[in-house]
This record gives structure tokens, C-alpha cells and sequence, in this order.
């Protein structure tokens, strides 16, 4: 029996587009970029999306993971500001280019953060899912998201599901990635069908008052935990990162479902209502 083959890549960066240093190629370059099954190489890194990712599939004899590329943190002088729109192609092209040579592939795992910003790429982040889709067809990609993420619907229209971090600081990379790992491996098997509903509340906060086990922001993740244990498969508020001046920016809402949308839109508008009430505090 062929096995399920999974391809694995992260793409990240939090991009402060006040700061004056673009993020070239050359600082990608001059950073940590992994590639092929160095990308499943996480020995001494700690627990990550990718960690995670990897543990929800131990011990799954009929599953293969494909590491595809890790680009790392690129090498900067300081915060790194706005990506070139050349780093960003040539690093997806390599992402996509590797795809494209796998023969066969039943899904893709991205680990992405959200609050990447480029040059002449209004929505880096969508538009990475796209170009793999592009190359891979209909097949489940699954996307990973820091709590910092900016993003809006067409994230929601690209990939088949999106988790994102319930904590800051942040302590559930590992168990984020483990749940998209658990999504995926369910989906493939056909006893799982990810459904999401996506909210875009119109408001833009400072990281200081986002910290998750204080107000307001505890109330909203303690909520996201409510709906999960009435049945949400995972329901993920990002409040977004300020320092950045795209069109996306601000605070999004993603609920995850296993085949109920209605479920999943009832949670999003709640999360979405939540938020809005407490956009004073």
C-alpha cells in the first residue's frame, strides 16, 4: 500500500515596515535556509510548528513526511523591514519548484507567520498558498499561523484550514502544529472534512495589550476554548501585528470544523462580537 505523502515548508517573517533595512535576498541567504529532509531536521530547536507537525504523525506506518524547505530567519542588521519582492519570489520559486518535482503528494503543511510584509505583494502569505496550489492541485494544505498573523479572507480562500497560537508570549507553537498534524492525518483518511469560517474584526492593537493571560485578550482565547470543547475542531483569534503598514493588518478570526459550517460560522461571529465589545479596553 503507497503511503500518504505530506510535503513540509515554513516560510516566515514578521516584517516592521517602519524600520529602515529592507529584507534582501542576500539576507535570507546569509541566514539559515534549510532544504529537503534538513527541514524535518528540528534536533536541538526546541518544540515548534514543525515539531509538532511531525509528532502527530509517529508511529502512522501509511504516512511520509517530505521536507521541503525551512527559509529560516534571514540575517539582518536590525528588525528586518519590508521583504523584496525578489527574495520573496526566488523563496517561494524554490518552494514550488520542489513541489513540482515530488511525483506524487497527497498534502501540504505550511508554516507561515502571518505578519510577513513585500514589497508589490499586497498579501504575501495568501499569495504563497496560491502558487502551491498552483503546483500541487486539490490536494489539503493545511497553514500554521503565529498569534501576530494579519490576515483576511483571502487566506480563508486559499488554504483547506489555518491554526493559529492561542498564547503571548508564545508557548503552543508545538501544540498548534500537532493539531494541524492531527487535522491533516484525519482528512487524508477520509473520517475528517476541515469547513472555515473567517471574521475580519476592524481593529488594530498594540502587542502590549495582547498578552493572553490578561484582559481583554484572556477573555477572547478563554471563549476560543469554550467553542472547541462544545466541538470546534479549533477556533484561533490572531489580534495581528500594528507595526506594519499593509492592507490586512489588524485582528482575524479562523474556525476550524469537521464538516459543519454552520457550527463554524456561529463561532467566528460570536469570537467576531466578543472582540468588537471589548475594542475600549
Amino acid at each position: 500500500m503507497a503511503k500518504y505523502r505530506i510535503a513540509v515548508a515554513d516560510f516566515s517573517h514578521e516584517t516592521l515596515t517602519f524600520c529602515p533595512e529592507p529584507t534582501d535576498l542576500k539576507a535570507w541567504e546569509s541566514g539559515t535556509i534549510k532544504y529537503g529532509p534538513e527541514t524535518l531536521n528540528t534536533e536541538g530547536e526546541g518544540k515548534t510548528y514543525i515539531t509538532g507537525f511531525k509528532e502527530a504523525f509517529e508511529n502512522q506506518e501509511d504516512f511520509e513526511l517530505v521536507g521541503i524547505l525551512d527559509a529560516g530567519w534571514p540575517k539582518t542588521t536590525g528588525y528586518g523591514s519590508w521583504v523584496s519582492t525578489e527574495a520573496f519570489d526566488v523563496i517561494t520559486g524554490r518552494i514550488t519548484s520542489r513541489l513540482g518535482e515530488l511525483q506524487r503528494l497527497d498534502g501540504v503543511y505550511l508554516s507561515l507567520h502571518g505578519a510577513m510584509a513585500v514589497t508589490n505583494v499586497p498579501r504575501p502569505e495568501a499569495e504563497v498558498v496560491r502558487r502551491v496550489r498552483k503546483v500541487v492541485g486539490d490536494v489539503p494544505i493545511m497553514v500554521t499561523f503565529d498569534l501576530h498573523a494579519n490576515e483576511d479572507v483571502e487566506m480563508a480562500n486559499a488554504a483547506d484550514a489555518v491554526f493559529i497560537l492561542k498564547t503571548y508570549p508564545h508557548l503552543d507553537s508545538h501544540d498548534i502544529g500537532h493539531r494541524a498534524g492531527e487535522c491533516m492525518l484525519r482528512t487524508l483518511r477520509g473520517d475528517f472534512k476541515p469547513t472555515m469560517a473567517h471574521r475580519k474584526p476592524k481593529i488594530i492593537s498594540a502587542s502590549v495589550f495582547q498578552a493572553s493571560e490578561f484582559l481583554p485578550m484572556k477573555r477572547v482565547f478563554d471563549r476560543c476554548r469554550e467553542w472547541e470543547r462544545k466541538g470546534v475542531f479549533c477556533a484561533s483569534v490572531a489580534p495581528g501585528f500594528a507595526y506594519a503598514d499593509v492592507p490586512d493588518v489588524g485582528a482575524s478570526v479562523f474556525v476550524v470544523t469537521d464538516n459543519n459550517q454552520a457550527l463554524a460560522e456561529e463561532c467566528a461571529q460570536d469570537l467576531y462580537d466578543l472582540m468588537w465589545s471589548l475594542r475600549g479596553e
